[in-house]
């Protein structure tokens, strides 16, 4: 944001998409003009969008007449999963013109991951079961060291970061299950190997592709991130 203009979102999870909604506040006492909000959403997704004022919409652009002092228009980006993608940030710039005639600019990153288009698959066990083998897209790997010591860490940051179900506890052995917007599956099993901090998972899901990308999310939720080292002064110590 900058003193003239305040930008802020919040992730909606749907059942069938992701709802962003964007909020561009007038902090201003003066009348903005030629209000131009431009996206560039992901490649891989199907977008949409619905707005409070209503805007001149043109593909991913999105123009306000005017914006009242201490006004705040809304912005609902509605997303579908379409296909994977390599990078799934959402772009986006938002220009104004001042009384004075100046036209002014800010830029908008919002980072997207697979989590925010995965959804909880409620099974039981047997159901669990009876999906394994006919899923056939499997990838099997470890993490060392991992950020979780315990079976319930694990199903608690499947349901927090993954978004997806914690199916049962079976000793060190976790299961669970979930499922993108798109209707495409994933099954995760995960054991904690304690005496060596490492966890290790298998993977099935219904496209390589979809394998792909949640052996990284699961890389990036369950890798425990390191500690710098400090100095007796307090200050990083960098190694070469």
């Amino acid at each position: 944001q900058n003193s003239a203009v305040q930008v802020s979102f919040l992730k909606v999870w749907k059942d069938e998409e992701l709802m962003v909604v964007i909020f561009i506040g007038n902090n201003t006492l003066t009348t903005f003009t030629n209000v131009v909000t431009l996206f560039t959403p992901p490649s891989n997704l199907d977008v949409s969008y619905a707005c409070d004022p209503v805007p001149d919409i043109r593909q991913n652009r999105l123009t306000l007449a005017q914006l009242s002092p201490h006004a705040m228009a809304l912005q609902l980006v509605k997303m579908r999963f379409r296909e994977h993608g390599a990078s799934m940030n959402l772009l986006g710039r938002v220009s104004y013109t001042t009384d004075s005639g100046d036209t002014n600019a800010l830029d908008v990153n919002i980072s997207l991951t697979l989590a925010d288009f995965l959804r909880p698959l409620v099974i039981e066990t047997q159901g669990f079961g009876s999906m394994w083998p006919t899923y056939h897209n499997e990838r099997k790997f470890a993490i060392t060291p991992s950020a979780v010591s315990t079976p319930t860490e694990f199903v608690n940051r499947c349901r927090s970061r993954l978004n997806i179900h914690p199916v049962e506890i079976i000793g060190a052995e976790c299961i669970a299950a979930g499922t993108l917007v798109n209707g495409e599956t994933c099954l995760v099993h995960g054991k904690i190997l304690s005496s060596s901090s490492t966890l290790s998972f298998i993977l099935r899901t219904s496209s390589k592709s979809f394998t792909d990308d949640l052996q990284r999310l699961c890389q990036a939720t369950f890798k425990q991130e390191r500690t710098p080292e400090m100095n007796s002064c307090g200050n990083d110590v960098k190694k070469k």
